[in-house]
Order: C-alpha cells, then structure tokens, then sequence
C-alpha cells in the first residue's frame, strides 16, 4: 500500500440535494421525509473544509452547509435544529447542542480555503459567538469552534472568550 486511501464522498452527495443532507436514509436513499439538522449540516461542513485539494463536489458540499448554517441562525446568534424537506424551519432557534455543532463547523471552515465560505464562517461565528448556552454538550461543541477559529484568527475577539 502506497499511502492513505482519499475519502470517497458518493453517498453523502447522493444524500444532499440544493438545500442540505437529508438527516436520514435507508441503506443508499435519503428519506427525504425526515428533512434536514443544523447539527448534520455542521458535520458536513467540517469534513468538507478539512477535505485537501476538494474538488468541485466537496467545495459545493461545504457552499450547501455555510448556507444551512446561515438559514439557520438568527440575527441574535441562536439556532433553529430543524427544517422540513420543504424548506419550513419545524422549530425555535435555541442555544442547544445544534447551536454549538454550528460553531464547531464555522470554526472549522475558518480554514476554508474558498473565500467565500471561509468569510461567511467569520460572520456567522462571531454572531453566534456572542451568545453562551447553559448546556455543557453545546458549550463543548462551541469551544472546538472557538479552537479552530483562534488558529486562524488568533486575536479573534468572539473566540477567546469561549476558551
């Protein structure tokens, strides 16, 4: 064997369509039903950032997830979880786990190297950042963020404090 084998991202582009990654699938089809997490999209959007030299598939995955993310959140940093296959959020923006999952893919898409993502995860981080949640699950996930973010950006004023 010459070296690690690239990861293969066939089935999570068969899961994700123009809005997001279906939260469920049976075996190979998503269950379109179920609709789509802030807590997945923030999953995709860590793997697809940290993917070296992405191609066109792997950057549109991390271009549907800052998107999400940024539907997502509210203008006072919360995060709704849930959204309908129809596009219809299904719940209230909260600071839970989902809004922490969202700071841990922001941080990490940070490093971005699209512009684009790399610049929507500084705003949406720092409009999240300036909230804190009671949930010690939710403040883990925000502190993997906050890391992340202070690798790239390491006077970064909404990060530090979450360290």
């Amino acid at each position: 064997m010459t070296g690690i084998p690239q990861p293969r991202f066939d089935h999570l582009h068969h899961l994700t369509d123009a809005r997001g990654t279906f939260e469920r699938a049976c075996l190979s089809e998503p269950q379109t039903e179920n609709g789509y997490r802030t807590e997945d999209m923030a999953r995709v959007l860590v793997v697809a950032t940290r993917q070296p030299g992405a191609d066109q598939a792997v950057r549109r995955l991390a271009g549907v997830s800052i998107r999400f993310l940024n539907e997502a959140q509210t203008v006072s940093g919360a995060c709704r979880n849930r959204m309908a296959c129809t596009g219809a959020w299904v719940d209230a923006p909260a600071l839970e786990e989902a809004w922490g999952r969202c700071l841990w893919g922001l941080g990490a898409a940070a490093h971005s190297a699209d512009g684009m993502v790399r610049t929507m995860a500084v705003i949406q981080f720092e409009r999240a950042a300036r909230r804190r949640s009671v949930s010690p699950r939710a403040m883990a996930f925000a502190v993997l963020g906050a890391a992340e973010m202070l690798t790239v950006h390491p006077e970064h004023g909404a990060a530090r404090p979450r360290l």
